[in-house]
């Protein structure tokens, strides 16, 4: 890190300021070498968030959720803070592999208008698009995504 005029510059901060975005309202998250320090000295659980894109940081990263005590997320649990769902990746049924733009319009389209019901929380696309080719199962994507719904 480096200190210059009251500031503070460098990697750490960088990925901290992305981070924050994960955490719900009042909540905390980290980055997977902040948990691998403080696993063992927390009384709260955590919850991993699967690999996520940071801006202006190369690599993906995991990061985790403090589950707090007044917080209705807990771990096994499906829904949180309201309904949760994600809108996986439409496959392009076309016999024309070039219409899959209409798939993923459709799927953005979906992710949009759904984002405006009140009390539903939307998974972004940008956290979704990893399943596009996925081999898993519904279940173990509903369950790293931490969502309630899952609309293929």
């Amino acid at each position: 890190m480096i200190h210059r005029g009251g500031d503070v510059f460098g990697d750490a901060v960088n990925i901290a300021s992305r981070i924050v975005n994960f955490a719900d309202e009042g909540g905390i998250c980290m980055s997977e070498q902040v948990y691998a320090q403080v696993r063992n000295k927390l009384e709260f659980p955590l919850i991993e968030i699967p690999e996520q894109p940071l801006k202006h940081v190369e690599q993906p990263m995991n990061l985790f959720q403090v589950v707090l005590p007044w917080e209705e997320n807990i771990p096994g649990k499906l829904v949180s803070k309201g309904m949760r769902i994600a809108v996986l990746p439409f496959a392009n049924i076309s016999p024309d592999p070039s219409d899959s733009y209409f798939a993923d319009g459709l799927t953005e389209e979906l992710i949009s208008a759904l984002s405006e019901v009140q009390g539903l929380r939307v998974i972004a696309r940008t956290s979704i698009n990893r399943y596009r080719e996925s081999k898993k199962s519904i279940q173990q994507i509903g369950n790293e995504l931490q969502v309630a719904y899952a609309l293929e």
